[in-house]
Order: C-alpha cells, then sequence, then structure tokens
C-alpha cells in the first residue's frame, strides 16, 4: 500500500498555516514503494526504555551558582533587561522545561535524554508525561480513556495536562530542581495556562519545541512510535499508522508554534540539525543548549587514533 494512498494529500494551506511541513506533505515525498524504506526503518528491538532514577548528587558534580550572585543590586533594579534576564539563570530554584509538538516529533525522547543527562549533572530532575497519565486511567474518574475519545476532546487532554502538573508541583515542594514536562503543548493558549498555573509557585518556564522537516525522519519515527506505544498493541502496522496520522492531523487544526509571546523557547529542527534559542541565559545556555546541540539519532561508527 503507498503512502500516498495511506495519507492522501492537498496539505499546503496546512503547511503554510503551520509555518512548517505539515506531517502529510512530509509523508506525500516519500517513494511510493515504501518496502525497502520499512526494512531499513523497521523498529529493532521493540518495547519502551527503562528509564534510570537519578541518585544522589556525586560528589564531583558541579555545584550551583549563577550570574545573578554577580549581580549589583542598583544595577539590578535600573536594568529590566538584567532583570529578565535573571529568570533564567542557575540561581532560579525550579526550573520547568515544557516539551512542544506534534505527536512522533521526538518528544519522549528527548525528555528521556535531558533526564539523564541533568541528573549525571547534578540536578534533581524528573521527566512527567501527559501520555503516561492518560494511559494509566489516573487522570480522569471515569477510568481509562479511548485513544479516539482523547484525542478529539480537548477537556480531557487539558485534564490530562493539569493532573500531571499538579503532580510536577508537589514533586518541587518535595526538594526537585528540574522538572520535564513531556506533551503535546500545541497551542499558544494553553502554554499560557501552563505559565499562569506554575509561576505563582516559583516556577520558571521554558518551552523545548520538537519539529520536523525531513519526510523520512518523520516517517521513521511514526513507525517506531506505533511500534513501541501501548496506544497500538493489537493493531497492524497500517492500521496503527493510518490512527497515529488521524491523531496528528486532529492537533494540525489547532497547532501553534512557539513565538516571542511565549516567552523563553528553543526550536530544535529535525533534533537538532537547526536550532534557534529566545531568551536562554545562565544554566539553560551553558548546559542544555549545548546538549541539544550535540544530539544524534542514528548510529554512527568512532574511530579511535
Amino acid at each position: 500500500q503507498s503512502l500516498q494512498s495511506l495519507f492522501g494529500g492537498g496539505t499546503d494551506r496546512r503547511s503554510e498555516r503551520l509555518g512548517f511541513p505539515s506531517t502529510a506533505s512530509l509523508l506525500d515525498q516519500l517513494p511510493k514503494d515504501t518496502k525497502a524504506s520499512r526494512d531499513r526503518h523497521a523498529h529493532k528491538g521493540g518495547g519502551s526504555f527503562k528509564k534510570s532514577r537519578p541518585g544522589r548528587r556525586p560528589s564531583w558534580a558541579p555545584k550551583h551558582g549563577g550570574d545573578a550572585a554577580l549581580m549589583a543590586g542598583r544595577a539590578y533594579e535600573k536594568r529590566p533587561d538584567i532583570a529578565a534576564r535573571s529568570e533564567l539563570t542557575a540561581d532560579s530554584g525550579r526550573l520547568l522545561l515544557v516539551l512542544v509538538g506534534l505527536p512522533a516529533r521526538g518528544k519522549s525522547l528527548l525528555s528521556h535524554k535531558l533526564e539523564l543527562f541533568l541528573a549525571w549533572r547534578g540536578w534533581k530532575t524528573k521527566a512527567f508525561s501527559a501520555g503516561a497519565k492518560r494511559r494509566d486511567g489516573s487522570a480522569s474518574a471515569a477510568g481509562r480513556w479511548t485513544a479516539e475519545s482523547f484525542f478529539a476532546n480537548a477537556s480531557a487532554r487539558e485534564t490530562a495536562a493539569f493532573a500531571v502538573l499538579a503532580e510536577v508541583l508537589a514533586w518541587f515542594d518535595g526538594g526537585g530542581e528540574i522538572a520535564i514536562f513531556d506533551a503535546t503543548n500545541s497551542s499558544a493558549a494553553r502554554r499560557q495556562k501552563l505559565v499562569d498555573y506554575v509561576a505563582p509557585k516559583g516556577v520558571q518556564v521554558v518551552f523545548i519545541e520538537s519539529i520536523v522537516r525531513s519526510p523520512t525522519l518523520l516517517f521513521q519515527m511514526m513507525k517506531k512510535k506505533v511500534a513501541a506505544s501501548p496506544d497500538f498493541y493489537g493493531l497492524d502496522e497500517a492500521a496503527a499508522m493510518a490512527d497515529l496520522k488521524a491523531r496528528i492531523e486532529l492537533y494540525e487544526q489547532q497547532y501553534q508554534s512557539c513565538s516571542e509571546a511565549d516567552g523563553a523557547y528553543i526550536k530544535l529542527s529535525d533534533l537538532s540539525t537547526q536550532v534557534v534559542a529566545h531568551r536562554i541565559y545562565g544554566r539553560m545556555a551553558s548546559e542544555v543548549l549545548p546538549f541539544l546541540l550535540s544530539l544524534h539519532f542514528v548510529p554512527r561508527p568512532i574511530y579511535l587514533v
């Protein structure tokens, strides 16, 4: 079955509105005969990864510090730009990294890698997933949601998201330092609600948006998602891919990319081939941004000479 017949076309207007290629327009660029593509990109191993539990801060890990400790009080008061910058330096005790992006854009992979890296650097870090909350059914008194009802129901998605955010705030109260919120967070209104919800608790927010422009990369991540996600257990590959495509189209109808109005953000294209940063300072600039720039997701040889 060809990708064109499976996913269809006519997506130029949607791509223009999104500001980047839509899922269907990317998949339409792939060859009609996808057998070789499936052989190359088939998910190997299946299942989902196990997250390592961050332990105590190693004795060799860097201690806290930041630019704000070096600022004179008078300069801080007179210069609004310095005051804005200090909000995102290493001295902010609670930092929430909020992932943004359509399904099958590598958000969970980024969340996992960031959690391991920041814990290794000595920060008390934990990742929280809205998808996991939906699947265990604990975000709704009615129990488990079906995939279709969840993705078509904006109020259900919001219920799940804010149930996870309540867990994030409780974790911060218990001594947490950096939380990672893995969800689509696909509209400017949703992101503003999120900021308004956590700001009274002294939590600073940085958005990390993942955008995919490569057709082959998107197809590869979609195949891995349907192979590993419990949402698609029991479905054959063609049915799972069609269901995932339908979910993505629901999000594309109201998706809004991050802008200056959102505050601090980092945009990743094709998982680090291009990076755009806005209002990124302190530990975000010195640790997180270089880490995101160095990520690679394709096996490659390493030569020791």
